[in-house]
């Protein structure tokens, strides 16, 4: 028996090993189909986590140079002012202290903010407006700079997944390009490359000759803008006038200026002497000789309007400029008079600044000193009298008022402290 029960052994071995190895084949083929899934999707997940993080990094990156950038620019605003104090510039000084003032008020620098023809005052304006736009650039180009890289590692991984017949690994990574392509920071990246890339072609394309024509203003009809006003497409500097040589000017709000105006208003002045001047003598055994100085000032007013502490434009509004004089040469105790005003429809403000010219104002003023000396024969007799007078008229400041068109009054300023109780709320008749 015990040698039948061997033999039985035998008969049934072979069979129990050929059933395992069936049962063995098909796992193996099932753990090696996991393992490659597996295996695939950590590459992706993998890719996708170093992706996301260096984006994280460029987003931080360009939040720290934003952050950074207004303290950098006022420490650059105030070295220029004490390298402009040690060559004893007043004007120049006084220039970079008002855009010190204005800028911490404002935390705004835009084209319209830059105060044209003031030298380096305009060139570190142009030269941070300049630097603030390149951490943008940079930030986009990085975006895309590393959006295509992602990419061309996907579009390898799709195909090598196909090829090993991992399908759903391949369709996982042709969806992950679909999402970086369609999101936010590539769409806003893309975007504003494209807008630079035009800005920078129509810079280097050369005008045609309609392109080099004066550039077209904006012009009111009689009524609605006192004539010879100007009004420049809002953010764009306005061109140099021949002799004009405008300087920041300071406006304080007035009493009846509203706390917490939606309105900003900067005062440029620019002023050209015209001298003239004659002298006469006569007189044998004396002489009288009288000399006569004539100054005329012509006073140029440009002033830059835009929204303050909104994105969303103001409609028709008015803007009103009020000339005041003093009489010249005589006490300082003489009250100020109005001898000119001038007023500007402007159908809307933004955020970037507009500015406006008003047509000139001119004053004169008169200089005449008289020397008489008396003589016997050719010699020297007695003495000599001499006197001097001074008449005419001269400039100010200035009063500045934003009415919208019911007559609300949205901003006030005077140039002149002398000028605080001589702004009036009412809306001027148009």
């Amino acid at each position: 028996m015990a040698f039948v029960s061997q033999i039985r052994a035998i008969r049934f071995r072979p069979v129990v090993r050929t059933s395992l190895s069936f049962l063995i084949l098909p796992t193996a083929i099932l753990l090696a189909t996991v393992q490659v899934s597996v295996s695939e999707e950590s590459r992706i997940d993998k890719a996708r986590g170093k992706y996301d993080a260096t984006l994280e990094k460029i987003e931080k990156e360009h939040a720290n140079h934003m952050r950074t950038w207004p303290a950098r620019y006022v420490k650059k605003l105030m070295r220029l002012q004490a390298k402009i104090k040690e060559h004893g510039e007043l004007e120049a000084w006084e220039q970079v202290d008002q855009e010190i003032a204005r800028y911490k008020e404002d935390r705004s620098l835009t084209e319209g903010d830059v105060s044209a023809g003031s030298g380096y005052l305009e060139r570190v304006q142009q030269e941070y407006i300049g630097l603030r736009s390149k951490y943008d650039v940079t930030k986009h180009r990085s975006i895309i700079k590393l959006r295509d890289s992602y990419v061309l590692l996907l579009n390898k991984m799709q195909k090598s997944s196909t090829r090993e017949g991992n399908i759903d690994a391949a369709h996982e990574a042709k969806e992950e390009i679909v999402r970086v392509n369609d999101s936010e920071e590539v769409t806003s990246a893309e975007f504003a490359i494209a807008h630079a890339s035009v800005i920078d072609a129509e810079a280097k394309k050369e005008p045609d000759v309609e392109d080099k024509k004066e550039e077209p203003r904006q012009k009111y009809p009689a009524g609605e803008s006192t004539e010879g006003v100007e009004i420049h497409a809002a953010g764009k500097i306005p061109p140099k006038q021949d002799g004009a040589h405008f300087k920041r000017q300071s406006l304080t709000r007035t009493e009846k200026s509203p706390l917490g105006t939606k309105v900003a208003v900067t005062l440029m002045e620019s002023n050209q002497i015209k001298k003239t001047g004659q002298s006469r003598s006569r007189g044998r055994y004396w002489s009288e000789s009288t000399s006569t100085s004539t100054k005329s000032d012509y006073r140029s007013i440009r002033l830059g309007v835009r929204t303050s502490g909104s994105d969303k434009p103001i409609e028709d509004l008015f803007l009103h400029i009020q000339h005041f004089s003093k009489p010249f040469g005589q006490g300082g105790n003489d009250d100020p008079s109005q001898f000119a005003d001038a007023s500007a429809h402007l159908p809307a403000i933004e955020k970037l600044k507009l500015h406006v010219d008003f047509p000139p104002v001119s004053l004169t003023k008169q200089s005449t000193s008289t020397t008489t000396s008396r003589y016997y024969s050719y010699y020297y007799y007695g003495g000599n009298r001499a006197r001097s007078s001074r008449a005419g008229q001269k400039y100010y400041g200035c009063i500045v008022s934003v009415f919208e068109r019911d007559g609300t009054l949205l901003y006030q300023g005077y140039s002149a402290k002398g000028l605080k109780n001589y702004a009036s709320s009412e809306m001027p008749r148009m």
